[in-house]
């Protein structure tokens, strides 16, 4: 009571113009060219920001390692990620940092028409892939009670999808050389059984100053990453 709102912000999925606060496209809301900023203001009546929600996790774990120099993978139906460079959000020409759609793998083994996205072997499609073949469930919570349990099967699947998740994070050292990469999302929370083998082939592949310069970790904030840093979208 007696506080004033500076206004409100908002992560949404999908490429985004931050300016305007229009989205590109949004797949798994079926959204495209949506104009949210302007819908958002009109409803609200208060001045509103829009950002990638993935940049949003990226200023919110900022705050909470106290790291101005991190990228940010979320891992979960597919693969967000933001980069922050000295405490900035990097956009380049406005839709720059999709490092899901980073071919790790010439073509798709699974699909003969497809390229090797990173994405298509880290998010939830990796994961049910790499069950199948397994013969494990492909749902992602069944999978990591197992793993956690020691089942032998369900830790292969995570060892496959943890080298994956490897190659990707070497690529990001080499590129950023950040201080910290966050892992985040629903499939991140399988833990130390994903992290270990990806840290083996990171280590494998990337420069070892880069290795030495940068720490791995999982998210501790969660999704309260994207809530804490829309709400940083108004701080002076």
């Amino acid at each position: 009571e007696g506080r004033r709102f500076r206004g409100v912000g908002v992560g949404s999925p999908g490429p985004a113009d931050v300016k305007r606060g229009f989205i590109y496209e949004a797949q798994n809301l079926r959204w495209k060219n949506v104009p949210l900023k302007k819908l958002l203001e009109r409803k609200l009546r208060m001045p509103v920001m829009v950002e990638h929600d993935a940049n949003c996790a990226a200023l919110g774990e900022s705050m909470f390692w106290k790291k101005k120099n991190l990228v940010v993978l979320t891992l979960g139906t597919g693969l967000g990620s933001g980069v922050l460079i000295d405490g900035r959000v990097y956009r380049g020409k406005g839709i720059a940092v999709e490092l899901g759609n980073m071919v790790i793998q010439a073509r798709d083994p699974h699909d003969a028409g497809m390229y090797g996205y990173f994405e298509d072997f880290v998010s939830a499609r990796g994961i049910r892939r790499a069950a199948k073949k397994y013969g494990m469930p492909a749902d992602p919570k069944a999978l990591q009670e197992l793993a956690r349990k020691g089942d032998k099967k369900a830790r292969r699947a995570y060892a496959e999808v943890g080298y994956y998740l490897g190659i990707g994070l070497a690529n990001v050292l080499n590129i950023f050389n950040p201080e910290l990469i966050v892992i985040s999302g629903n499939i991140s929370r399988a833990g130390n059984v994903l992290l270990r083998p990806a840290l083996r082939e990171m280590k494998r592949r990337a420069y070892r100053q880069a290795v030495k310069d940068a720490t791995v970790v999982i998210s501790k904030l969660r999704d309260d990453a994207n809530i804490l840093g829309a709400a940083m979208l108004f701080k002076k």
